[in-house]
C-alpha cells in the first residue's frame, strides 16, 4: 500500500506490515545459519588449526561478509518494525492483538542489541578458533 501525506495505515495494515518484518528477519538469517552450520560440521571432522593461513583468512573473510550482510539487513528490518510499533501506539482504538504488538517496543529495540552482540561474539569465537 502506498502511503501519501493524506493517507495513513490502519491497524490491519500495520499488523500485516509487522508480520512481514518478522518474516524478513527470519529469512535474512538463513544464509548466515547455513554458512555457520557448514563451518561447525567442518570443524567437527577437521581441526581448524591444521588449515593453511590462506584458507583461514578466506573462512574469516567469508564469515565477516556473510555476518555483516545479515546484520545490516536485520538492523534495517528491526528499525522498520520499531516504526510499526510506534505507529500502532498512536492509534486511538486498538484490538488486543494490536495492543500486544504496540507494547513490544522495548523488546524490538533490545532484539537489535542482542542480534549485534551475538554476531560479534560468534565472530570473535571463530577468530579465536581459527587463529588462537
Amino acid at each position: 500500500m502506498a502511503i501519501g501525506k493524506e493517507q495513513k495505515m490502519d491497524e490491519k495494515d500495520l499488523i500485516n506490515y509487522w508480520n512481514q518484518k518478522r518474516s524478513q528477519i527470519i529469512s535474512s538469517q538463513l544464509g548466515a545459519t547455513i554458512f555457520l552450520s557448514v563451518l561447525i560440521l567442518g570443524s567437527i571432522y577437521k581441526d581448524l588449526n591444521t588449515l593453511d593461513s590462506k584458507t583461514k583468512y578466506l573462512i574469516a573473510v567469508i564469515a565477516a561478509i556473510t555476518g555483516l550482510l545479515a546484520i545490516s539487513g536485520q538492523t534495517f528490518i528491526i528499525r522498520e518494525g520499531h516504526a510499526t510499533v510506534v505507529s500502532l501506539k498512536k492509534l486511538s482504538q486498538m484490538s488486543p492483538l494490536a495492543k500486544s504488538i504496540a507494547e513490544m517496543e522495548r523488546y524490538v529495540i533490545w532484539s537489535g542489541v542482542f542480534i549485534n552482540a551475538l554476531a560479534l561474539g560468534a565472530f570473535w569465537i571463530l577468530l579465536v578458533k581459527l587463529f588462537g
